[in-house]
């Protein structure tokens, strides 16, 4: 006699059709009248998580009977507003979840939508934390304004660089430089090494992954030989930036020419090769002494040596103040040491920490030369 009636007893995500007949007391049927419609979905299993990133993961669940669609959720851990992140059709079962901050823990769930609409509970909380935006070498996120420098030396124990998120990547990338030349006692004065090369530029929406960093060591000196002593500079180490075993950014070390004997030149060494901003240069010779004149090393993407002057190295702010990278060794003479290129102290040895100078002949003594400067990778 009523005009409701509860069913009980049927199962989640199926669909119902319910047919009403109405019986008059002499017991004649009406036509019937039907409808239909899915009952609620039962709620996904706990989902999954991979692909974990520094502002993107991937949100996986099995399929669920009646599903039309899913819904995921997030929440921050700790509590907070709950965010719809997106909504997929079915059969899909997984959403790749974009727009999270790095470091940082959030709880997923998953709700079952049939085709009526109707929302299924929520899922079991799946939990993950978000990585750093990347990593790699000593990072500093305090050197120049919404900006993270990762910076890689000779000593850096894993030279490798894990980006977490797509990015522009600046970079710099700073050769060893060579060492200088103790020169023919009487004949020729010590020579300056030649600046490491240096490559500057931007990777354009470097793809996340591991990059592997070389940083080239700068040539070696001495404290021990004496002018009358046979020797070559050594030549600075390459530095590199790749992938996949695939070099991107490449910078050559420094080169260094011989002291005394036949081969003994009156010319500084040559700078290594790079490129700025992208633009490929060539080696810059060193400059050319005059009777017993040294000469100093070529700059690393500057101009050659003049005399005794080191060649001008690559200015570059990335670290934030203005710095002077691959600057050529100074020459020195009866009179003295000429200028390196790089801004350094005169005769400093290594020329200056970490920034790829060229060596030069010892500011003091008979004894010895210097060594060029380890070279340098920067990413920011």
């Amino acid at each position: 006699s009523g005009t409701s009636h509860a069913v009980d007893g049927l199962a989640s995500g199926v669909r119902y059709d319910v047919e009403v007949v109405a019986v008059s007391d002499g017991g004649v049927e009406s036509t019937p009248a039907t409808d239909g419609r899915w009952t609620v979905c039962a709620a996904p299993a706990q989902p999954t998580t991979s692909a974990v990133l520094a502002e993107t993961l991937d949100v996986g669940w099995t399929a669920v009977t009646g599903a039309a669609s899913y819904r995921v959720e997030r929440t921050p851990t700790g509590g907070g507003d709950v965010t719809v992140v997106g909504t997929v059709t079915a059969p899909t079962t997984t959403l790749a979840v974009t727009g999270l901050a790095e470091e940082s823990g959030y709880d997923l769930t998953v709700r079952a939508v049939n085709a009526d609409g109707d929302v299924s509970d929520a899922s079991p909380t799946r939990s993950a934390t978000t990585t750093a935006l990347a990593a790699g070498g000593t990072v500093d996120t305090d050197g120049v304004a919404g900006y993270r420098i990762h910076t890689f030396t000779t000593a850096t124990a894993d030279p490798t660089f894990t980006l977490n998120a797509v990015r522009d990547v600046e970079y710099l990338v700073v050769a060893g430089g060579a060492s200088g030349t103790r020169g023919t006692c009487s004949v020729l004065w010590g020579h300056g090494g030649g600046g490491g090369g240096v490559s500057t530029g931007t990777l354009a929406a470097a793809t996340t992954g591991e990059y592997t960093v070389d940083v080239g060591v700068g040539g070696p000196g001495s404290t021990t030989i004496t002018c009358s002593d046979d020797h070559e500079a050594a030549d600075g180490g390459d530095s590199a930036l790749g992938r996949a075993g695939t070099p991107l950014v490449v910078a050559t070390g420094g080169r260094g020419v011989p002291g005394r004997g036949p081969g003994a030149t009156s010319t500084g060494g040559a700078s290594g090769t790079g490129a700025i901003d992208g633009v490929a240069y060539t080696a810059r010779a060193g400059g050319t002494g005059t009777g017993q004149y040294g000469a100093g090393g070529g700059g690393g993407a500057g101009s050659a040596a003049v005399g005794l002057a080191g060649g001008t190295g690559v200015t570059s702010s990335i670290t934030g103040a203005p710095v002077v990278y691959g600057g050529g060794g100074a020459g020195r003479s009866s009179a003295g040491f000429g200028t390196p290129g790089d801004g350094a102290a005169v005769g400093e040895t290594a020329a200056a920490a970490d920034r790829g100078g060229g060596g030069s002949d010892r500011v003091s003594g008979d004894d010895g030369y210097q060594g060029g400067a380890d070279g340098v990778v920067v990413l920011r």
